[in-house]
């Protein structure tokens, strides 16, 4: 079994996510420095752009992160979950990343889930 070279913290963060000019909710589940996996309540279509942003809100901070898509997730034949690569994120975001390692769970009080 090949072991990932960025490994996947654990935890559940609210984000929203921006495609276009629309703004959707969803949660990331996990992450590391070159991903996420996101789930929303919208179904993504198969014909999406492969490129867009991820605004996470933690605290009194916000991190817009460009990413990349690299694999949706079927569940009953409705895609809404999708693996993406992180593309050249800010410095806050490997901040953010690094501060959550070693902990399996953020605390509900750490997250501003209020957009």
């Amino acid at each position: 079994m090949d072991k990932r070279t960025y490994p996947r913290i654990n935890t559940i963060v609210s984000i929203k996510f921006l495609l276009g000019h629309k703004v959707y909710l969803g949660t990331v589940t996990n992450f590391s420095e070159k991903g996420m996996l996101i789930h929303s309540a919208m179904q993504f279509p198969l014909k999406w752009s492969n490129d867009f942003k991820v605004l996470l809100i933690i605290r009194d901070r916000r991190i817009l992160v460009p990413v990349r898509i690299v694999r949706l997730f079927e569940f009953e034949h409705y895609y809404n979950s999708i693996a993406v690569e992180v593309n050249e994120a800010p410095k806050e975001y490997f901040d953010f990343v690094e501060s959550n390692r070693g902990y399996r769970r953020i605390r509900r009080g750490e997250i501003n889930s209020s957009f």
